[in-house]
């Protein structure tokens, strides 16, 4: 049993209440209105790049003295895959970047598309249709997070089911459901978006050209496998007053789609989710999930720094007091345990 599963028990008893799951899943995943404003749970991410552009990417728009800058900077090893994957998506983009090695929490640069050097250095970004803002802070926001944010929503499910109903009301019903079970799928998604990286000034140094390579054979996270994304998302049994209905629940949808980029997408209607081929349906589990969340935080030492590393566990443990303050859970409880001190 985990170790704190004991702790929970010698707490007093406290009479239940009922929860609205969609007010909680909006307080923890949606980003406020305002310019550059993170999610609750946006604050844990940390990139090696900061965004200084963005644009529809269209090859002939581009002076030839352009592209073979691009292509000089992507180097004749990777080009292959790289343009493999850039045209695995729908839409092509294409990101004019600053390099953070050991990481930034800065998404989108204030000057975003009106940064004096990147636009002396790349002229012809004129002639390019522009990415909104807002679309490009979700999309950094959400890239790569998807199974980090699906275990995190599945230990908040756990602990609100330990001392409260959560319920879901549902349009077409007169009565709210009951949430009774939850858990996470894997699969492979379709990517709409996949821009591809360059530097914004001469002086600057590039540490990713495009966001995914193409794998051929590897399943490996933040890689494309066969031009599919490998990608994880929730789902959760609701039982209403005649039957049960399963609900999915993307927490990331915005790394796939920068011209549209939702902070997420959550539906019992499966076809609102064509774009996600299921592979296995997964129930939670307490550890499994603490493992996972572990994990995703400890591996930051190795791509970033053991001080980026550092500051997304102190976001984490920020984030989990701010929702028990608001909500009386006991979330941070789980985190007082032996394994997270390693970190």
């Amino acid at each position: 049993m985990w170790p704190v599963e004991n702790k929970l028990k010698l707490i007093s008893y406290r009479s239940p209440k009922k929860h609205d799951i969609m007010l909680i899943i909006r307080f923890i995943f949606s980003s406020p209105e305002q310019d550059n404003s993170k999610s609750l749970i946006g604050t844990l991410q940390y990139r090696q790049f900061e965004v200084i552009g963005g644009y529809y990417f269209v090859w002939n728009k581009f002076k030839k003295v352009e592209i073979d800058r691009i292509k000089t900077l992507i180097g004749e090893e990777n080009q292959d895959k790289e343009f493999q994957s850039l045209y695995a998506a729908t839409k092509p983009t294409i990101l004019f970047v600053r390099s953070k090695q050991t990481g930034t929490d800065m998404f989108v640069d204030n000057s975003y598309n009106e940064n004096k050097d990147m636009l002396s250095n790349w002229h012809s970004i004129q002639n390019l249709e522009p990415l909104p803002k807002k679309n490009v802070f979700e999309f950094v926001q959400n890239l790569e997070r998807c199974e980090i944010n699906t275990h995190i929503f599945l230990l908040v499910l756990h602990d609100f089911r330990k001392q409260n109903e959560l319920l879901l009301k549902s349009r077409t019903r007169d009565n709210p459901g009951k949430i009774v079970r939850y858990g996470y799928i894997k699969g492979l998604a379709d990517i709409i978006s996949n821009p591809i990286q360059v530097p914004f000034a001469p002086q600057e140094k590039c540490y990713a050209q495009t966001v995914w390579l193409n794998n051929e054979k590897i399943r490996n996270p933040g890689y494309l496998l066969n031009k599919k994304l490998p990608h994880v998302i929730a789902w959760f049994d609701v039982s209403f007053d005649s039957e049960t209905v399963r609900y999915y629940f993307d927490s990331a949808s915005a790394q796939l789609d920068i011209t549209k980029a939702k902070p997420f997408i959550i539906s019992s209607n499966i076809d609102e989710f064509s774009y996600f081929s299921m592979e296995s349906v997964h129930i939670f589990d307490l550890r499994e999930t603490m493992n996972k969340i572990y994990y995703m935080i400890h591996i930051m030492k190795e791509k970033l720094s053991a001080e980026t590393s550092q500051k997304i566990k102190q976001a984490l443990i920020e984030m989990v007091e701010i929702i028990d303050r608001t909500y009386q859970t006991r979330l941070k409880t789980y985190f007082d345990v032996p394994l997270f001190s390693t970190i």
